[in-house]
């Protein structure tokens, strides 16, 4: 980033993570979706950060009602703020960005498991390959 580039609502954003970490910190992995974002809200009110949980936004093209949007906050009326619960994040065929992160995550006392793995290619085509130590040569 430039020196005259600028981040959007930046203060905002860093109080947010701030608070989804701290929720992170508290309750650990393994939960689905709803207990997480049930808990930022808990900590939206203990920080102060205005929020809507559950707002509802029409879809409409052309004039025509084809859906309905519903996200899961929306803080400082500005910030979507969904929470997600994923099993793995992986590169395709490449594993050091996840090698650091686990470092990462162990150094500075994370309270979540970082999980090493990586998209394969095969004959029969793509297979996740987790708890990876190295990366697996590829077939090609």
């Amino acid at each position: 980033m430039s020196a005259n580039e600028e981040l959007l609502l930046k203060d905002e954003v860093y109080r947010i993570v701030g608070a989804a970490m701290e929720v992170l910190n508290q309750l650990g992995h393994g939960l689905h979706e709803k207990p997480y974002e049930n808990a930022l809200v808990v900590e939206f009110g203990l920080r102060g950060i205005p929020f809507v949980q559950q707002p509802r936004f029409d879809i409409v093209y052309k004039g025509v009602n084809v859906g309905e949007y519903v996200p899961d906050l929306i803080a400082f009326s500005a910030v979507v703020v969904d929470t997600k619960v994923i099993d793995a994040i992986t590169d395709h065929e490449r594993i050091d960005a996840a090698l650091a992160a686990r470092a990462i995550a162990v150094a500075r006392g994370y309270r979540f498991e970082v999980i090493v793995g990586e998209e394969v290619t095969t004959r029969g085509g793509h297979l996740l390959g987790l708890f990876l130590e190295e990366p697996v040569k590829p077939f090609r």
